[in-house]
């Protein structure tokens, strides 16, 4: 087995960034990182978003469009519920955080303003696209071939593929 420390590196960098640029959205900042090797997923429902506390944000590009269009633009509403597969889950986690990354990018080139209504003082009144987009650091992560789990108890979980069977 080698090691991949360019792609841990890059992994981690990624990670902070995102939770760096979901602290606007409510997110406690935090730098300390876990490592997991192999799955399953614990929580899938709950991991599908970064921190409960991003709900918000969550719900904020979930609810710029209707039923109908948001099936036309994404094709799904979010996480399915009928995976049993880890690897499937890994991967249903990496296509919402595309989807939330997509939806982010359709509304900044809107000009959407995050309106008073949302319970993020720092993020209210500014245009989308002023703010950065958490959701592409997560897909940086995704793209190093390692999974992003959560933020929970102020630590930044990520998860390494199990080896191959011996």
């Amino acid at each position: 087995m080698t090691l991949d420390v360019e792609g841990v590196m890059r992994a981690e960098g990624a990670a902070r960034t995102a939770i760096e640029r979901l602290a606007v959205w409510g997110v406690p900042k935090t730098d300390r990182i876990v490592w997991r090797i192999g799955g399953p997923v614990n929580r899938p429902n709950r991991d599908t978003n970064p921190h409960p506390r991003a709900e918000v944000l969550v719900k904020l590009l979930r609810d710029q469009w209707t039923f109908s269009e948001w099936w036309a633009l994404f094709g799904a509403l979010g996480p399915g519920l009928l995976c049993t597969d880890p690897r499937s889950l890994f991967l249903e986690r990496a296509a919402w955080h595309l989807t939330l990354s997509r939806a982010w990018c359709l509304l900044a080139e809107r000009e959407f303003v995050v309106p008073s209504s949302i319970d993020c003082p720092q993020a209210v009144g500014h245009l989308l696209a002023d703010l950065p987009n958490p959701f592409a650091a997560l897909l940086e992560v995704w793209s190093t071939g390692y999974a992003f789990a959560d933020i929970h108890d102020d630590t930044i979980h990520l998860i390494a593929a199990e080896g191959p069977p011996r």
